[in-house]
């Protein structure tokens, strides 16, 4: 008589069973974060970092000077808030590339000369200057404000960090002092990779949607390391 009450809770039991070795049943899903809630936590946190490590990677044509003799192909180097940055680029020159070191010094520019490899002033009219990003109107802060329709693809692994992925579109305005004014299209398209543990930016992307005449459109990645690690960037001897 006993056994037929027991078999009717036997169902419940091992329900109550699988509950708890779930952890029970008041744990809720982790709500899928919006993407302006991810473009201003990385704001923020950018906003609080002194250095960090880059490297730019350019495919396209993008030019350092108006005469559109000296073609910028990618660059390495550290950043120092708020206007100090080095940098190793490679530039290409009458059919070849060279390599030259850059400092930047606020509006100071420095750079190796291609032939003797001597420290001397840059060119007034060079377009580029790595120190920018870390500007609070013309850098990336400046650019995060100025994003649109933007929408967050998924989240990724890069280089082993989880990272949330977004794309979205910007004015060319915005991108413009960073760039060095290399982009033609209107808007400027972009990818953009936050670290999804420290709300770090780890990786920007441009894309841009047209290109000057006899010309291929540029993309420009920009990838971000070694946040606030220590770096110390002085004016070389020249």
């Amino acid at each position: 008589m006993r056994l037929v009450p027991l078999l009717r809770l036997l169902p419940v039991l091992l329900v109550a069973g699988l509950l708890l070795a779930c952890g029970g049943s008041d744990e809720e899903p982790t709500p899928t974060p919006s993407p302006q809630g991810l473009i201003d936590a990385a704001a923020n946190r950018f906003n609080e970092l002194d250095t960090a490590h880059y490297t730019l990677t350019i495919d396209g044509d993008v030019y350092l000077d108006a005469q559109g003799m000296l073609a910028l192909r990618g660059a390495e180097g550290d950043l120092q808030r708020p206007d100090r940055a080095t940098a190793k680029a490679d530039i290409g020159f009458a059919g070849t590339t060279l390599s030259v070191n850059v400092v930047a010094l606020g509006q100071e520019q420095y750079m190796t000369n291609f032939l003797t490899g001597r420290w001397e002033r840059a060119p007034e009219d060079l377009d580029y200057n790595p120190a920018v990003v870390f500007d609070s109107e013309r850098g990336i802060p400046g650019v995060l404000r100025e994003t649109r329709d933007v929408t967050l693809v998924g989240e990724e692994s890069l280089d082993g960090t989880a990272a949330y992925h977004l794309r979205g579109v910007v004015p060319r305005a915005s991108v413009a002092p960073m760039t060095g004014n290399a982009f033609q299209g209107d808007p400027i398209e972009f990818d953009l990779w936050i670290g999804r543990d420290t709300s770090d930016i780890l990786k920007v992307v441009l894309h841009d949607t047209a290109a000057a005449q006899g010309a291929t459109p540029a993309t420009w990645t920009l990838v971000l390391s070694r946040h606030n690690e220590p770096v110390t960037i002085e004016k070389p001897a020249t």
